[in-house]
């Protein structure tokens, strides 16, 4: 049930995101981890596993999600200037 709630509000997002003038990347990614999400989840719940047997498509249903945190979460970071070099301190014993 987490599963599938995850990959709907990534979609949900994405298509918020298409309304914004500068939100066509962001998007777009995020409409396709969700579609990839939850295509993996009805494969996964049907047990049309394929090669990728029962953990790796679970995997497939997960990693979208996390991946599109991990990126979202770094694209805030460096929006802020705390991922910026400017903002990295330089080492007095370097140099």
């Amino acid at each position: 049930m987490a599963l599938r709630f995850a990959n709907l509000g990534v979609l949900a997002v994405g298509t918020a995101w298409l309304r914004l003038p500068r939100g066509l990347a962001w998007g777009t990614y995020s409409i396709a981890s969700g579609l990839v999400g939850l295509l993996a989840l009805v494969l996964f719940e049907r047990k049309a596993h394929g090669p990728l047997y029962g953990g790796g498509m679970e995997r497939l249903v997960v990693a979208p999600v996390h991946l599109w945190a991990v990126l979202l979460g770094a694209a805030v970071l460096w929006k802020d200037g705390f991922l910026s070099p400017e903002a990295v301190p330089k080492d007095p014993a370097l140099g």
